[in-house]
């Protein structure tokens, strides 16, 4: 018996199922011990690339890596099996198989292909056992983990769409729903809300969607959310404000978004205010004084978003 292999082994097939489980069944902004250190080594490497196609990359690329990662499965079920010489045989002749055997025979009993080229002896018969509910439980959780991964990602850049079909930004929304008094934008709010509050449990859950980034603006919900909360200032400033319970109640949303660690690591600047005189333009009674009180008193949210924008390597929408 070799034993370094069997406790090498031990260890790869703990630790796959310790990161798999941690990643996909344990609802917080970390992931498994494995997929964390891929993922930061992954965003470290292609943050370093100049320009931002490469990284519309790496959304895809560490989900990827996250399911590879669970391969380990695979090596430490294979030195577990090799550290007996008698633990797996050929099928026709009961010879001992070699190490490429055994390779050959943890793959298909881990990922339940059903083969019958090597067989395992003996005691080893429970051993195979275990290994094959072990890679069926995990080649379930990572099929359970993907697909919600992919339609949580395509959630969000729906909801930004949705967003930039009101507008290419702020002053472009506020004149597109002027008439009717902002009743699309009222009318919109409450399902919008849900969609922001859901796609912010996601993010929890799922912490790969921050490293999944739009292709532009038109597909980055950070970008639509701050161009429509600059456009509600300007709507709340009007003579057709919006339901105030609405607009907190789509704020609140859209905190639980933000990364709320402090800016205290960094000077933020302040994002741009937005154009107050586009309602003059538009011949709608306004209040300047509530504009501006409204403005300081979301200073602070204001500033996370940017700050949030900044992270994700996007800018702050244009007037």
């Amino acid at each position: 018996m070799d034993w370094w292999m069997l406790a090498v082994g031990a260890v790869l097939v703990v630790v796959a199922a310790v990161d798999a489980v941690s990643t996909s069944l344990s609802p917080s902004t970390r992931a498994g011990p494995l997929t964390g250190a891929t993922t930061a080594a992954v965003w470290a490497a292609i943050s370093r690339i100049p320009g931002g196609i490469p990284r519309v990359t790496a959304g895809p690329l560490i989900l990827t890596l996250t399911a590879g990662s669970w391969l380990l499965l695979w090596v430490g079920w294979a030195l577990i099996f090799s550290a007996d010489p008698s633990a797996v045989v050929e099928a026709s002749t009961g010879q001992p198989a070699d190490l490429s055997g055994r390779f050959f025979f943890a793959a298909y009993t881990v990922f339940t292909l059903g083969l019958g080229n090597y067989v395992p002896a003996g005691s080893w018969e429970n051993i195979a056992s275990l290994a094959l509910i072990n890679g069926l439980g995990l080649a379930t959780l990572a099929i359970t983990y993907l697909v919600p991964v992919v339609t949580a990602v395509t959630d969000r850049r729906r909801q930004a769409a949705f967003i930039a079909c009101l507008g290419s930004g702020p002053s472009d929304i506020v004149r597109n729903t002027a008439e009717g008094g902002f009743a699309a934008i009222g009318s919109s709010l409450p399902a919008l809300t849900r969609d922001i509050l859901l796609t912010g449990e996601r993010h929890l859950t799922y912490p790969v969607m921050h490293y999944f980034r739009g292709i532009d603006e038109r597909s980055a919900l950070p970008v639509q959310l701050a161009a429509l909360d600059d456009a509600l200032f300007l709507i709340q400033a009007s003579e057709h404000r919006l339901d105030p319970g609405l607009v907190r109640q789509f704020r609140a949303a859209v905190d639980s978004l933000l990364d709320l660690r402090a800016t205290e690591d960094r000077d933020i600047d302040a994002p741009p205010v937005p154009d107050f005189g586009l309602l003059d333009d538009l011949g709608i009674a306004n209040d300047a004084e509530r504009l501006s009180r409204d403005l300081k008193a979301n200073r602070p949210r204001r500033l996370r978003l940017q700050a949030y924008l900044e992270r994700t390597d996007w800018r702050w929408p244009q007037h």
